[in-house]
């Protein structure tokens, strides 16, 4: 880009420079946003991370609002490299002679910089050390769409000096925002029934049908997710990994959203798809890094014991079954997951298997999405150490059962996934 494109680019992207300015636009608030905002006092550089089409432009622009109503709008700079991939360096100096009329370091108050998909930028990392070392009244906010792009460009030279926060789909409070609907806060350590329970029945079914990708939910699904899935393939992935065989990984894919929540036998992965156990391991942990996958694996005594068993792999969302189809059971596994992982990472036991056990907070959880359920199924959780909270999650049920002296809370899967979480959202790749 040009002097000229760059001038332009910042002056589409930053409205509130003009003194007219005003937003009338109704953003829906996430779950995230408050642990963003609080560390916007703070001199660690924030760090956003997320799949595409999650949300974190979206949640930048909630931040930057919040912002303006605090700090002069000049002092607010939010520039996406995405498509358009000029130095960071030149961006910045044009900002200081255009917009600022001075250098950054003599700006009163502090900077604040919006760097939206900064992982096309070569080197950023350097880059924005550079400026970090140098003065202490910027306040950087990048965003990146690979865990791995991401923590591989901070690398060394960021480490002790930037804290990441990863962005997820839509959480079912988070949907139930954006139509309007105040959530409840259910605390899975004293649940009781909301009042509004039909409500919320009502919501969490179209929940489950389109999915948490904020994305598609206004602009026609498939499409959008498809358009989406082409570009993390076909540009981030293949940009950063060595992937000789993208058909291959887009097969591994689908198998997953057909089969989420299953355990993948490497090798019979392998001979059917026709390639290499490395290949499979390998981009099994593209997708993994790329936000598309997530990985369980069993709770073992030991890390090379649980590293010679198979993991179990579930999608990211369940938006995308509206591309594979999948079980309805498999379905709503993945969905109690997907929130469980947000309170810490979940692991299952083998033999009887139980789904979701969080070591750290002493729960477990197995998941029967049915109406016809009985003590029977909750067997396997019974076999769990006495010291850990059991939760038998459903499709309607609510109870407590009492069976050989142990609590099971029978709950339905809606309000599993109004329970609230603490600490939600931040990540460490160090």
């Amino acid at each position: 880009m040009d002097r000229a494109s760059i001038i332009q680019e910042m002056q589409d992207q930053n409205p509130w420079w003009g003194a007219e300015w005003t937003s009338d636009r109704k953003w829906i608030e996430r779950d995230l946003l408050k642990t963003l905002q609080d560390g916007l006092g703070d001199r660690w550089i924030t760090g956003l991370i997320g799949l595409r089409r999650v949300g974190k432009t979206t949640l930048m622009k909630i931040m930057i609002g919040n912002l303006l109503k605090e700090v002069d709008p000049l002092s607010i700079l939010y520039f996406p490299f995405d498509l358009k991939r000029p130095d960071l360096l030149e961006v910045l100096k044009i900002y200081e002679e255009e917009i600022l009329k001075r250098p950054m370091n003599r700006w009163e108050g502090r900077i604040f910089l919006f760097l939206d998909e900064v992982q096309n930028i070569d080197d950023w990392s350097a880059m924005v050390k550079r400026i970090y070392d140098k003065l202490d009244n910027i306040k950087f906010i990048v965003s990146g769409s690979s865990s791995l792009n991401m923590t591989i460009g901070a690398g060394e030279s960021l480490a002790g000096r930037i804290s990441f926060s990863k962005l997820e789909p839509f959480s079912f409070s988070e949907y139930l925002r954006k139509n309007g609907i105040k959530p409840d806060r259910l605390d899975l350590e004293d649940i009781a029934m909301p009042d509004d329970m039909r409500e919320y029945e009502v919501a969490f079914n179209e929940y489950l049908a389109i999915g948490g990708m904020p994305g598609v939910y206004d602009r026609g699904g498939k499409e959008i997710l498809a358009d989406m899935l082409d570009i993390t393939f076909l540009r981030d992935i293949v940009s950063i990994f060595p992937v000789k065989r993208v058909d291959t990984l887009r097969n591994i894919f689908s198998f997953i959203c057909e089969n989420s929540g299953q355990r993948l036998n490497l090798s019979n992965l392998s001979r059917a798809f026709n390639t290499q156990f490395r290949t499979v391991r390998d981009y099994l942990m593209y997708l993994e890094e790329s936000f598309l996958v997530v990985s369980s694996d069993p709770l073992a005594a030991g890390v090379k014991k649980r590293a010679r068993s198979n993991s179990k792999y579930y999608v990211s969302d369940h938006s995308f079954f509206s591309i594979w189809q999948c079980k309805e059971g498999l379905r709503a596994e993945t969905i109690a997951f997907n929130h469980i992982k947000k309170m810490e990472r979940p692991f299952y036991q083998q033999g009887p298997e139980v789904d979701m056990i969080l070591p750290g907070r002493k729960w477990a959880f197995e998941i029967k999405y049915s109406d016809n359920i009985s003590y029977k199924d909750a067997g396997p959780l019974l076999t769990l150490h006495k010291e850990y909270e059991l939760f038998l999650v459903t499709r309607r049920t609510y109870d407590r059962w009492i069976i050989d002296d142990r609590a099971v809370n029978v709950i339905p899967l809606w309000m599993l996934c109004l329970s609230f979480q603490d600490g939600v959202g931040k990540w460490s790749p160090f």
